[in-house]
């Protein structure tokens, strides 16, 4: 179901309604490339890095976490089909990840599911449709913004 990538940041972070402090989650054992290795030329060197501030949620941009979806797999490019056990480690009201896709699709097309696994054994699902929840993380010409 996973068309193109989850994650631009490597970290997510959870944020308490109480005190509205974000607390990050790193995920660095889990990101396939660092943004910093790209070269200028080179399309991932153009995302922005470090400490940023997305609609009042800190996220550290570093690195990306790339799935294998089926653009990817016709252009002979192979990643992981999922990544799991991702511990977050504490109670959380809220959990924001920043991700996005690396191919246009038509809006409302599922592209990936994250999974919740919680410690007294509750599983939730969330599906992400493009369009909806997500799009290309760039804008290719013919895509509508």
């Amino acid at each position: 179901m996973t068309r193109g990538f989850v994650a631009v940041t490597i970290w997510m972070l959870t944020a308490s309604t109480l005190a509205q402090q974000f607390h990050s989650v790193d995920i660095t054992p889990f990101i396939d490339r660092p943004l910093s290795s790209y070269k200028p030329n080179e399309s991932w060197a153009a995302p922005p890095r470090g400490l940023q501030t997305l609609e009042g949620v800190p996220f550290n941009i570093v690195g990306k976490i790339e799935l294998t979806g089926l653009g990817a797999a016709r252009d002979g490019r192979f990643y992981p089909t999922r990544i799991t056990g991702i511990p977050v480690g504490r109670k959380a009201a809220r959990l924001h990840v920043l991700h996005a896709c690396g191919y246009a699709d038509r809006d409302g097309t599922p592209v990936a599911q994250v999974i919740m696994n919680y410690a007294d054994g509750e599983r939730y699902a969330v599906p992400l449709s493009y369009g909806v929840h997500t799009r290309n993380w760039y804008v290719e010409r013919v895509e509508a913004t």
